[in-house]
């Protein structure tokens, strides 16, 4: 079973949110929702929690690993074998019911070209022109 890890960035409401939602989807996909504070404490390194992950699971981010940050949680995905999607520039700023909303969105693209693809693979979700799209990320 694959499971699917949001980060704290989401915050916790929208997190619920989609867990309420997908659990209306019509075809019950194989997939298990995790909210990474939950799961693994608020504020744990990157490293601590992503290396207790499976090369299985899926990790939703806002952390582009962009800033000056010792540790980058998309390389140490990349590193472990982590599928990820990261949230674009274009959906950095949106209010969480936006950031949600285009998870969402791409939710049946995770099951028919993240899953299927190499351990590793990065994603980004992005906004254009009021529709959300998603990008493997090279």
């Amino acid at each position: 079973m694959t499971k699917i890890y949001i980060d704290e960035c989401f915050g916790k409401k929208i997190f619920e949110a989609i867990q309420v939602f997908v659990s209306y989807h019509p075809e019950q996909l194989n997939c298990e929702l995790e909210y990474v504070p939950d799961s693994y404490g608020s504020g744990s390194s990157d490293t601590q929690w992503l290396s207790k992950l499976s090369q299985n699971d899926i990790v939703i981010t806002l952390d582009r690993g962009t800033h000056n940050a010792k540790e980058k949680l998309p390389q140490i995905c990349k590193a472990l074998g982590i599928r990820t999607l990261l949230l674009g520039s274009s959906l950095m700023k949106k209010k969480h019911f936006y950031k949600g909303l285009a998870v969402l969105n791409i939710w049946d693209k995770i099951f028919l070209e993240v899953i299927p693809d190499d351990k590793g693979s990065q994603y980004i979700i992005y906004m254009k022109d009021s529709s959300t799209r998603m990008n493997k990320r090279v």
